[in-house]
């Protein structure tokens, strides 16, 4: 198994991008913008991935201190992305890339808010355990 998803994550951009399943050039935008603006955040300080943390309802406000969480979190994506299994007709954050990128699009903020609105949505308003990213 490869540890660097590079390639999967290119999959994963090129159905945000998608209009067929709901996607376009404007939500992929968002998601790469929020990602860069996460990783540059995980690797700052101890202050900073606490706010990432806080920011993204973790339990657990210094679970981004362990690499390994912050290794599977970020590079899962942060959020879902059903890129193989998107059902537009789902309905729902958690299995259609259309709502997926309505909620991003539609969302208040900059592009790492947006994904932490997603995120919460896929969570149900529950906080994100890291135990369950690992």
């Amino acid at each position: 198994a490869k540890a660097d998803m590079a390639e999967y994550n290119d999959v994963v951009a090129d159905a945000l991008a998608n209009e067929a399943v709901g996607g376009s050039d404007a939500c992929r935008d968002v998601v790469a913008t929020g990602h860069a603006s996460i990783k540059e955040q995980l690797e700052t300080s101890t202050a900073a991935r606490a706010a990432v943390a806080a920011t993204f309802d973790f339990c657990d406000d210094n679970a981004l201190e362990d690499e390994s969480v912050r290794r599977s979190w970020a590079g899962y994506g942060v959020v879902d992305v059903p890129a193989q299994e998107n059902d537009p007709a789902d309905g729902t954050v958690n299995g259609s890339i259309g709502v997926i990128c309505d909620a991003l699009l539609g969302a208040d903020g900059d592009a790492v808010d947006a994904l932490a609105r997603v995120s919460s949505l896929q969570h149900g308003g529950q906080c994100v355990r890291s135990a369950d990213l690992l």
